[in-house]
Order: structure tokens, then sequence, then C-alpha cells
């Protein structure tokens, strides 16, 4: 058996889900091989890799669209990364485990742990997840219909997405913020936003691709507000 699969923090703010990472088929697979080898791992007592096993039994739910089982095996998780303080890991857990939450509508839980997630990566100096868990909760609040909330979190995440040149984060952040501002009324806003997302999404992906088009709407909304 090969148990060599990394443990990874999912972008749901992004442009696909966790299936962008491992298809259904490999999702399974991990299923039987992880579900073997944390067997082994209580067995034998080997914690961080018990740690491991039980955050990807998590991943591969969340892959399948299990969310509830993908809580219990992140939770579980997180309480052996705290224990044995593997702090990268745990911030990965957590993250994922906020990410969850968000798909079955447990916005305050998200919320909670994506802010844990937060403060580790800033901690350990984790920029890169620090994106994707700001840009997270900027979801969750778009989804609670509190688009001034999100604001804060999206220019959180894109002014760090901008120290570290992260291209893809940035365009989507854009975008994002793009349909964030037209839901506030600051059609100007949205508008510059929409026009430099595409200039970032549309090289990278195509014109064609979900995030161009959702973009592109936004844009031609906002540009109609501005005219009337």
């Amino acid at each position: 058996m090969n148990f060599s699969i990394s443990s990874i923090a999912f972008p749901f703010w992004s442009i696909a889900l966790a299936a962008r990472f491992v298809p259904e088929a490999k999702a399974e697979e991990i299923l039987r091989d992880f579900g073997e080898f944390t067997r082994v791992a209580k067995e034998i007592g080997y914690k961080h890799k018990d740690g491991t096993a039980f955050g990807n039994l998590g991943m591969a739910y969340s892959c399948l669209g299990e969310y509830d089982k993908s809580v219990v095996y992140y939770s579980q998780a997180i309480t052996i990364e705290k224990e044995i303080g593997n702090r990268q890991a745990e911030e990965t857990w957590l993250g994922n485990l906020g990410n969850s939450y968000l798909m079955i509508s447990e916005y305050n839980l998200s919320i909670n742990f994506l802010k844990q997630a937060v403060i580790i990566s800033q901690e350990i100096g984790d920029k890169q997840n620090e994106v994707l868990w700001l840009s997270n909760i900027g979801v969750v609040y778009r989804n609670l219909k509190e688009s001034f909330n999100a604001k804060i979190y999206y220019e959180q995440a894109l002014n760090i997405a901008l120290q570290i040149s992260d291209l893809e984060s940035i365009g989507l952040l854009l975008g994002n913020l793009g349909g964030t501002y037209l839901e506030l009324g600051e059609y100007n806003k949205a508008l510059v936003c929409s026009e430099q997302a595409l200039g970032i999404i549309i090289p990278m992906f195509g014109s064609d691709h979900q995030e161009a088009r959702k973009i592109d709407n936004n844009l031609s909304i906002a540009r109609s507000k501005i005219e009337k």
C-alpha cells in the first residue's frame, strides 16, 4: 500500500472545490488505503501519521461531498496535531474543517475554525494559506449576505496575495471583490476589480471558463449600472 499522499488545504473560495485536486476514484482509494493505515497506526501508537491519516480521510470525504463525515475526521486530526505540536498540520485541518462547515451551511462554526487557521498561519508565517483562509471567511460572509464583512476579508486576502505575488489568487480575489462591490452598490469599484480580474483570469484559464464568465457578467452589470 502507498500512503504517500500529503495533506493539502482546499481552496473552496476558488474556481473549483476539492474535486479539483482529487477525483472521486482517487478519493475512494484514499479511503481504502488510509482506513487500513489508520488501523495500523493506532496499533503501533504512531500519532503523527495517525493525525495525517485522519486528516486525509477528512479530505477524501470532502472530495466525495460527504462533509458530515469529513468534519468528524478533521476534528480527530486536529486533536492529535495539537497534542504533538504540529502547528502546520493543525492549521491545515482547522481550515479544511472550516471549509466543510461552510459546505453544510454551518456558518458560525465555519468562521470560528477558519479564524483559528488564520491565527496559526500568521504565527508560523504561512502567507499562502493565510490568503486562503481569509478568502474563505469572505465567502462565508457573502453567503450570510454580509457583503461589507466579506469585502473586509477579501481585501485583507488580496493585500497578502499581492505581497507574495500569487497571481491566481489575485485574479480570483479581484473577481470576488467585483461581485461584492456590486452587492454594495459600489459600481465603479466593481467595474475596476472585474476588469483587472479578467485581465488575469482569461490568460490563465480562457474566456470560456466559468470563473471568467461570472466575472464578465459582473462587469456587464457594473457597466449598465454606471451608464444609467
